[in-house]
Order: structure tokens, then sequence, then C-alpha cells
């Protein structure tokens, strides 16, 4: 189950977190912003929530009985995530490309302790996040 969230205060946590991972985001070239740009300033936030949950529901395959809560935001890298349950996404791009973002962060939260146990890099659990999305044809 997905839950969709915004408010002013996912912003102001995006900002800090991307402040503070500003060096690890450059040296991996990771894209994130802390500027809006004008087509979002007044974006319906409500419309957006809805046509997300809507979407995700299409991937029931992908989904466990977990609880996920995604706190959106205008602000930071395109998408992370944190145990148990958390998924930060930076809403400044198109549905379509959102919703890839949520179920890239839910695969990272189904395989995170595994990928611990076995001691991946970054750029491993990437690669590994990436072909089990392609498994179920998400690029």
């Amino acid at each position: 189950m997905i839950v969709c969230k915004y408010n002013k205060f996912n912003d102001f946590v995006s900002i800090v977190n991307t402040i503070r991972c500003k060096n690890f985001l450059d040296k991996n070239k990771i894209y994130y912003n802390l500027s809006v740009l004008d087509k979002y300033k007044k974006l319906d936030y409500k419309k957006l929530v809805s046509d997300l949950e809507g979407e995700i529901k299409k991937y029931e395959e992908i989904l466990d009985n977990q609880k996920y809560q995604v706190y959106l935001s205008k602000f930071g890298a395109f998408g992370s995530y944190k145990l148990p349950n958390k998924i930060y996404i930076n809403i400044q791009r198109e549905t379509d490309e959102i919703v890839k973002t949520i179920l890239h962060e839910i695969v990272h939260l189904q395989i995170e302790e595994k990928v611990v146990e076995q001691g991946l890099k970054w750029e491993q659990k990437e690669k590994l996040v990436n072909s089990i999305l392609e498994h179920y044809s998400i690029k």
C-alpha cells in the first residue's frame, strides 16, 4: 500500500538532506535541485497524489504487504529512501517518471537488508535494483 503526502515540511526536510548529502550527490553525479521551476510552483498536489496512487496500483506484482509512506517535495534528488518504509520523491518531473522513481525506491527498501549483508557498493546496488525493475519491464 502506498500513501503519498505533500506539505511544506517535506520541502524543508528535502532541502536539509540535499545540502547534507551534496558531496555524495556531486561525486556520484546524482541529479538534485534546490530551486523550483515556475510550472511546479502552483501544482495541484491533491490531483498529483491521486494520480500517483492510481498509477502505482498498476504494479501490484512489485508491491508487497508493506505500507510505504511517500513524501513528495519540490526539492532534492529524484528519490531516496529510509528504512523501514519511507520514500522521499522530487516531484519536478512528469507523473510517469515519478512513478518509476517510487517503484525504484520500493525495490531498494525490499532488498536493503540483503544488500547490507552482502556488502554491496552503491553502484552494485543500483544495478541490482534496475535489473529487478527490468524483470517487470519497468525502465
